[in-house]
């Protein structure tokens, strides 16, 4: 059976969608949702739409960021091929954590403005009790408090039980040099 591409091509497009196009997303979200949010402060922050916009365009900028970073560890790994920090696992998985997290902040937030919008128009005369900005950054907050205690949860048990994982070779690791130094054959010898 034949290769559809070959193993260069397919080095060239994965440093290329990786390197290149990752990078440009990123600076230009970086860019344009830093712009919303300066716009959005200098503007007031003073109905719920703009909270949420502004709320938006903040965790935007924050996956975009990560995102940057995590290219960035690409870079790295290409260039810096024998340092002694293993960059994959710090851009591919310590940051996808980060930048799953705060997307689905993004999302939570999307949706709430999408519902609000849909409040607006079944409801357009009893919408001024919600839409307070008080109520609405209330909101938010939870959004976003509840989104990072789960994710961190997450997180912290899953590097938890890395650690532990690791220890318990090394001790294993240790135990089997110890015994063999000593002449044992096991523990209970």
């Amino acid at each position: 059976m034949s290769q559809v591409i070959s193993d260069d091509v397919a080095i060239y497009l994965h440093i290329s969608l990786n390197v290149v196009v990752r990078s440009v997303i990123s600076v230009a979200g970086v860019v344009t949702n830093l712009i919303n949010m300066i716009i959005f402060s200098k503007l007031g922050l003073k109905d719920s739409m703009s909270v949420g916009l502004f709320s938006l365009s903040l965790t935007d900028f924050l996956v975009t960021v990560i995102q940057l970073a995590s290219a960035v560890t690409f870079v790295m790994d290409l260039l810096c091929v024998n340092a002694g920090v293993d960059k994959k696992y710090l851009g591919y998985y310590s940051l996808a954590w980060a930048i799953s997290g705060v997307y689905q902040i993004s999302c939570w937030i999307t949706a709430m403005i999408s519902i609000e919008r849909c409040y607006c128009v079944v409801f357009p005369f009893k919408v001024k009790a919600y839409s307070e900005v008080s109520a609405v950054t209330t909101d938010m907050s939870q959004v976003i408090s509840d989104s990072c205690m789960i994710y961190i949860n997450i997180f912290v048990n899953v590097v938890v039980r890395s650690i532990i994982s690791v220890a318990g070779v090394v001790t294993n690791l240790i135990n089997m040099i110890i015994f063999s130094k000593l002449g044992l054959k096991d523990s209970m010898s």
